[in-house]
């Protein structure tokens, strides 16, 4: 079944597994760190209305390890943050969508012998392979993109020694890595993160090839539902897969 409940669960497993330190403040706000160098790798997540002061215990979390984070804030808690959101402290930065996709509901396709270029890989062993689409998404950044790059693939290496059932997938078009996309699976739900493709192959129906190839797998594995979390340009796409909205979340970074 599909509900935030199920929502948050897998999302926790999966930063949880991700990160380095995770620490909760209340049932509402965890904070997640890392050593990656990037705020969207360091957060604190609100999930329902808080108060300042359970806010300021969980900057303090950061503040004490001189470290850059943003605030993730459900769209449901915004109103009982906005004295701070609004006074010059943080700055507006993103949106994103939680959606969710009852697997009963998931009409599959029979797309395999519709390209005869393309290849799917597991590749939990060869996560270099896996990391190669991801690399177009840290471009611009003021930071080491293969420094970046290397460090998330040590942490998603630390996640399968824990023993997650996690699967590391590449699409592979003429020889050449593509698309990525993690699955992770968690008492018959299911997260699909890293969805990333190359800047030179986007737009060309590579993305929804290889999430049908893993939605066709959930089905073999009898999972229930499967869950994301899509940016603003990702909506349209994963609506005409199935996928339904379930709310939004809303990135502040410090100023």
């Amino acid at each position: 079944m599909v509900n935030i409940k199920n929502y948050f669960d897998i999302e926790q497993l999966f930063w949880v597994s991700l990160c380095q330190k995770h620490e909760v403040i209340n049932s509402s706000v965890e904070c997640y760190l890392t050593s990656i160098d990037l705020s969207i790798f360091n957060f604190i997540l609100i999930r329902a209305p808080i108060n300042l002061k359970t806010l300021h215990a969980a900057q303090e979390v950061f503040d004490e390890k001189n470290k850059a984070y943003c605030l993730v804030i459900k769209d449901s808690a915004i109103s009982s943050l906005l004295p701070i959101l609004t006074c010059g402290s943080y700055k507006a930065d993103s949106m994103t969508t939680a959606m969710g996709l009852a697997l009963n509901k998931y009409t599959k396709k029979n797309q395999w012998q519709e390209e005869k270029f393309l290849v799917i890989r597991l590749v939990n062993d060869n996560l270099s392979l896996w990391a190669q689409p991801l690399k177009s998404a840290f471009l611009g950044e003021e930071i080491d993109d293969l420094h970046i790059i290397n460090q998330y693939i040590e942490y998603h290496q630390n996640i399968l020694n824990k023993k997650i059932e996690i699967y590391h997938f590449v699409l592979i078009k003429s020889q050449f890595p593509v698309t990525s996309l993690t699955l992770t699976i968690h008492n018959k739900m299911a997260r699909l993160d890293d969805i990333a493709t190359h800047i030179d192959h986007q737009k060309q129906g590579n993305a929804t090839y290889l999430i049908r190839y893993v939605l066709d797998l959930c089905l073999q594995k009898k999972i229930t539902c499967c869950y994301l979390e899509s940016s603003p340009y990702g909506v349209e796409l994963y609506r005409r897969l199935g996928f339904e909205p379930l709310f939004n979340y809303f990135s502040y970074y410090k100023v």
